[in-house]
């Protein structure tokens, strides 16, 4: 029964991800992304420091935006022991109640070593493969979901080919 809900939350994230890479539009032709408020949170960071960041009010239409260093293998979607014990303090932080009905948007990135395609097909695996993480945890569907941007969206202040560019974050939405 577990493997089948599982295949189902799978089949529905990857379908949703397939419509949106159906309906992407080229690169040049993107619109700049939505005002954010981006905080980069340490690879120790408690479940509660990351909900408090998730929480905090910002001016209306501004989405707020907590950079996660959370690893992976090279050319991998797989999660490292080490971010799954992150990505855990982050089920439990976007599952605390003063964050109920809030919803939040996991956003991969890649570093720019990759071809174009590849690395936004990583990236796309990467924002799955968390996701599926969350919702095991108990983050319930409707109130998540997963986008690639490959090498679209480097960190301010850094070149494409930065390291620190492979990354999540974890969105909240306004």
């Amino acid at each position: 029964m577990k493997d089948n809900k599982t295949f189902s939350r799978r089949k529905a994230l990857f379908t949703a991800l397939g419509a949106a890479a159906c309906r992407a539009v080229p690169a040049a032709a993107q619109s700049a992304p939505a005002p954010r408020s981006r905080t980069a949170v340490s690879r120790s960071a408690s479940a509660g420091e990351m909900r408090n960041l998730l929480a905090v009010s910002k001016n209306p239409g501004t989405e707020v935006s907590i950079d996660v260093p959370l690893q992976f293998r090279l050319n991998s979607a797989d999660l490292t022991a080490e971010a799954r014990s992150l990505a855990g303090r982050i089920a439990e932080a976007v599952s605390h109640d003063s964050l109920a009905g809030r919803r939040f948007r996991i956003e991969g990135h890649t570093d720019s070593s990759g071809s174009d395609a590849y690395n936004l097909a990583l990236s796309r695996r990467r924002a799955a493969s968390v996701y599926d993480f969350l919702v095991t945890r108990g983050v319930p569907i409707e109130r998540l979901s997963a986008e690639g941007y490959g090498e679209m969206r480097p960190l301010p202040g850094t070149v494409p080919s930065d390291p620190r560019n492979r990354r999540v974050e974890i969105v909240r939405l306004p």
